[in-house]
């Protein structure tokens, strides 16, 4: 692997100021319907639904940056290799990225853009890219409507993810500035992480018991505050050492989380029944050349952050809410062959 750049370039982001804020304005003023915003509108799902998603903030990052000292490009290759959709290590893509001047090798921030409620996978392969490619990172996230629950999904995703790639983060020498524009609200929530040996500490701090750490802000700051942030519903539980030495980040909460997931290493012709409570977890197959086999761990991965390290799923379909009883063994079977048609697996 590439070793992590130390250089130091004259031209630095002021992330927040320059590109969070400015960049949050124009996605309140689209929400809102401004005549005097972006002619850029949110377009309705078949459902006749609004949706919100990271293109319309990519475009209208683009069309920010157009009026700044910065080049950029978009869907930008990574310099380091990931195996974040097989087995073979490939470059990956950086959603945007900004530089100091036309030089391609002069990246001083690279920007990953999030809508709604991802899953897992989702938060960790870009944490992992964030983490591994050495320069200053920006992680904007949009929610057109955030409660206390939604927010605490979102942060326990973020806390589970950085704990996956908390050796990765423990070797780098940078920071990653994290920002939810919540649409609703018309508020701006951000912190700042640095990465490095004291990763999994920094990490714990920014989401204690406390807001003081973040800043609030946007026209909805005074009227909502810090109350906008739900820190006292998330628990940091430590359920194992950190990579990067000393009490890492832990496992929040200990809700039961089911997810189908397809691993060709060890199973191409059928997704698996994944299940976690904490750092414990089960496969099942339910179809397939290994369906009725009793529920396993894999040797090689004995926590579910190993899991999730080691195998790295090829796709993952989160299953929350399936409320079907694990013994009803004829139905999940349906469920699976569904999910396996519709991907093409095993056919």
């Amino acid at each position: 692997m590439r070793p992590v750049s130390r250089q130091r370039y004259v031209c630095v982001v002021n992330t927040v100021d320059e590109i969070c804020l400015p960049l949050s304005e124009r996605m309140w003023a689209v929400h809102r319907g401004s005549m005097d915003g972006p002619r850029l509108i949110f377009p309705f799902k078949r459902s006749d639904l609004v949706r919100v998603s990271e293109q319309e903030s990519k475009i209208l990052l683009c069309q920010l940056l157009e009026s700044t000292r910065y080049f950029y490009t978009i869907e930008t290759p990574t310099r380091e290799k990931y195996r974040q959709t097989g087995v073979v290590g490939q470059s990956a893509l950086t959603d945007v990225t900004l530089y100091g001047s036309r030089s391609a090798s002069d990246r001083i921030l690279n920007v990953e853009l999030k809508s709604g409620t991802a899953n897992l996978e989702a938060f960790r392969k870009d944490f992992e890219k964030l983490a591994r490619e050495g320069v200053d990172a920006l992680w904007f996230h949009t929610l057109e409507r955030a409660n206390s629950r939604t927010l605490k999904t979102i942060f326990t995703r973020m806390i589970d993810a950085m704990d996956l790639v908390s050796e990765d983060a423990a070797t780098a020498h940078h920071s990653l500035t994290i920002a939810l524009c919540l649409l609703d609200t018309e508020v701006l929530l951000t912190a700042e992480v640095q990465f490095g040996d004291e990763f999994g500490s920094t990490v714990a701090e920014v989401f204690s018991h406390s807001s003081k750490n973040w800043t609030v802000s946007g026209p909805g700051a005074e009227r909502h505050g810090n109350l906008a942030i739900p820190f006292e519903h998330i628990r940091l539980a430590s359920t194992r050492e950190s990579a990067c030495g000393g009490g890492g980040l832990g496992r929040v909460g200990g809700r039961r989380e089911q997810s189908l997931v397809y691993c060709p290493q060890i199973t191409d012709d059928s997704f698996l029944h994944f299940s976690r409570e904490g750092d414990k977890y089960k496969l099942r197959a339910f179809v397939g050349r290994l369906s009725g086999r009793a529920a396993w761990k894999e040797p090689s991965a004995p926590t579910a952050a190993d899991f999730l390290r080691v195998f790295r799923p090829e796709k993952s379909i989160p299953l929350d809410k399936s409320g079907v009883s694990l013994d009803k063994t004829d139905r999940w079977a349906e469920i699976v062959i569904s999910h396996n048609r519709a991907d093409g697996i095993g056919i």
